[in-house]
């Protein structure tokens, strides 16, 4: 319901934008900009760059760039300066509110920037999508199609733990409250589930496992991971096509990059001089 309303009211405002160009225009008001200018608010110009940046940025996403989104674009950035010009009138950005959030977004800021810079010196190449993209293949077998399986979880910190919440589902409680114990924040959300998955998509260790349950099937043992003991459930199976290599070298790619960046964190990590009580 946030959602929608949200949604609701940023398509009403953009309506009010277009509506008072309308008027102006019907007015014949004179409009005096720069050729790099393709908007003003309270004197405050919209360039022509900040519009380029935009698009460039969907473009790179893979969404379509077009008159109509150009307009779409144009109309969110007035929106966002007349948003900003309130903000400053209302000396907002003197608030302790506002500091404390501006530290933490600009901190988030250098690590994307870090990880960004890090990932375009370290790009995934075609030969490396494609050596992937056979090692997941091999994973999966030589046939078109594979397995895939609905599973839940639940998260320990200790094997003692572990065997108590099987004991607890081996005697007919549900795995969505057992959910509830999970030292995994968004597992004790949502009963537990994950999704569907390929086994080569989970750790080795909780893998080759899975790969031995039928539906409905919970894990006889506790399995150890680096994030502690895990308690697995399938829900339920289903055939898999397997993707050309075209097909998967959006996903692929992803992944590869996930990777990388997993791997420059642990490095950072344990050179890192972390100490605590």
């Amino acid at each position: 319901m946030k959602l929608l309303l949200r949604v609701t009211v940023m398509s009403a405002c953009v309506g009010l934008v277009m509506s008072a160009w309308g008027q102006q225009a019907q007015k014949g008001a004179e409009v005096n900009l720069s050729s790099d200018t393709v908007a003003s608010v309270g004197g405050t110009p919209i360039s022509e760059k900040s519009v380029s940046t935009m698009l460039a940025n969907l473009k790179s996403q893979g969404k379509p760039v077009n008159p109509q989104v150009r307009e779409q674009v144009i109309t969110q950035l007035v929106l966002k300066r007349v948003l900003l010009d309130e903000a400053n009138l209302q000396k907002l950005d003197a608030s302790k509110a506002y500091i404390e959030k501006r530290e933490e977004l600009s901190q988030n800021l250098l690590i994307e920037m870090l990880l960004s810079e890090y990932m375009v010196k370290n790009a995934p190449t075609e030969a490396d999508e494609k050596a992937e993209y056979s090692r997941q293949h091999k994973l999966l077998g030589d046939g078109e199609k594979a397995v895939q399986y609905q599973l839940r979880q639940v998260l320990l910190k200790t094997d003692q733990e572990a065997r108590g919440v099987i004991s607890r589902a081996q005697k007919g409680e549900s795995f969505e409250t057992l959910a509830a114990d999970s030292i995994d924040v968004n597992g004790r959300a949502n009963g537990g589930l994950i999704g569907w998955v390929l086994p080569y998509e989970l750790l080795p260790s909780v893998g080759t496992v899975v790969v031995n349950l039928g539906k409905g099937a919970i894990t006889a043992a506790p399995i150890q991971t680096p994030a502690g003991w895990v308690v697995v459930k399938v829900d339920d199976l289903r055939d898999y096509k397997i993707p050309s290599f075209e097909e998967a070298r959006v996903r692929v790619r992803q992944n590869l990059m996930l990777k990388r960046q997993q791997v420059i964190i642990e490095g950072l990590v344990k050179k890192a001089d972390i100490k605590r009580p």
